[in-house]
């Protein structure tokens, strides 16, 4: 079976405030949103996937 293949994308929009948060080891960590445009290949074995509510770091 092996890894699944990664989903290819590119950044469509940051907004541009960010927020302040402290992890649980007091760390200040700086977050911001953002929206992910996926190339339309990787969109149709993505939808079964990844969940609509999934989170990405980068």
């Amino acid at each position: 079976m092996g890894r699944p293949l990664p989903l290819i994308g590119h950044i469509k929009y940051v907004e541009p405030y960010g927020r302040l948060k402290i992890s649980a080891l007091g760390i200040e960590e700086q977050r911001v949103n953002g929206v992910i445009g996926f190339d339309p290949v990787a969109t149709v074995t993505a939808d079964s996937r990844m969940p609509s509510t999934a989170r990405m770091k980068a």
